[in-house]
């Protein structure tokens, strides 16, 4: 791609800036887009605190994961669904009916089995 040298004019600094290669993985040139791809999303975020919390399957109940996946799933849904009402309806927590966005993740990052929400 090749590039150029940019001097200070008394020559305090010079530095080598490097032609654009226009590639989407490149930070460099992709910079533009991705900023303004990250401004847009987010201005769909709501202007209000969240927080993440994680739910995990004991790890004596996992060898059941693999045969009745879909009713533990459920299940788990179900506990940290009430979980969470009950604690943050409280008036000494939130004392509010909270918004929930869940989701379940079944897989560690090394592949093993680690079902959580």
């Amino acid at each position: 791609m090749g590039g150029r040298v940019v001097r200070c004019p008394e020559g305090h600094h010079q530095a080598v800036r490097f032609n654009s290669c226009r590639h989407r993985s490149c930070p460099r040139c992709a910079y533009r887009s991705v900023e303004s791809w990250l401004d847009a999303k987010e201005e769909l975020l709501l202007g209000v605190d969240h927080f993440h919390v994680i739910f995990t399957v004991p790890s004596e109940l996992r060898p059941l994961w693999a045969w009745n996946g879909r009713v533990l799933s459920d299940l788990l849904f179900d506990v940290v669904k009430a979980t969470m009402f009950t604690f943050l309806d409280d008036p000494r927590h939130l004392g509010a009916r909270p918004g929930v966005l869940a989701a379940l993740h079944t897989w560690s990052r090394t592949l093993v089995l680690h079902p959580h929400a």
